[in-house]
């Protein structure tokens, strides 16, 4: 089912409504819902051009578990006992609840380049957390396979630092991930400049943001 939602690369993020911060910090915002008497929370923390993370806890089971790309796809359950797929129900749960009662709503991202080829689709965004500090994301869909693969660049420096989902080896990855560069640079959507490559800003896709 997740695989429906992603091969198209119509990505929804997820963030949350909640106190308004300072343009030029990270900012984080918390929502707190209840299923069946036990209290979960969902954080959003999202950089100043508004790419982020989510998070999904509960104290009482030490439940700790990570959207990277706010898809609204939970994607590595980083403590407790629960499966992916248990977290996902209260975690998508959880985000049905944001809806409605208004914790959510639509804007658009603007840092995410996507490209295909006859094998695989590909996206890939940057985070800015601050000037000079960035990150990026990598996803990569095998069509023939229908699973997807996903990684970080923690420095946006090309080179891929951590596999965060799947079972390619982050050699083969960085072989995409440079073959995706070198198109997004080619299609004046990439930059390299210091060091870093950056997705220029665009507006690809809608997503959901604090307001």
């Amino acid at each position: 089912m997740y695989w429906s939602k992603q091969i198209g690369f119509s990505i929804f993020l997820l963030t949350l409504v909640g106190c308004s911060a300072s343009k030029n910090i990270a900012q984080r915002n918390v929502f707190t819902f209840q299923i069946s008497d036990t209290t979960y929370q969902i954080t959003s923390l999202n950089s100043p051009t508004g790419e982020g993370f989510n998070i999904l806890e509960q104290a009482e089971s030490n439940l700790t578990a990570r959207d990277i790309n706010q898809d609204g796809e939970l994607d590595l359950v980083l403590k407790g006992n629960k499966s992916l797929l248990e977290a996902n129900e209260i975690y998508q749960t959880g985000i049905k609840i944001a809806q409605e009662t208004g914790n959510i709503k639509e804007r658009y991202s603007t840092r995410k380049f996507e490209w295909e080829n006859e094998s695989y689709k590909y996206a890939l965004s940057t985070y800015v957390f601050s000037q000079g500090k960035s990150s990026n994301v990598f996803v990569i869909g095998d069509k023939s396979l229908l699973v997807e693969y996903l990684f970080t660049d923690i420095d946006a420096d090309g080179t891929l630092d951590s596999i965060e989902k799947g079972t390619i080896s982050l050699e083969e990855a960085q072989n995409h991930y440079l073959i995706v560069l070198e198109q997004g640079i080619k299609e004046n959507l990439i930059q390299h400049k210091e060091g870093q490559f950056i997705v220029l800003e665009n507006h690809l896709r809608p997503i959901y943001s604090s307001r």
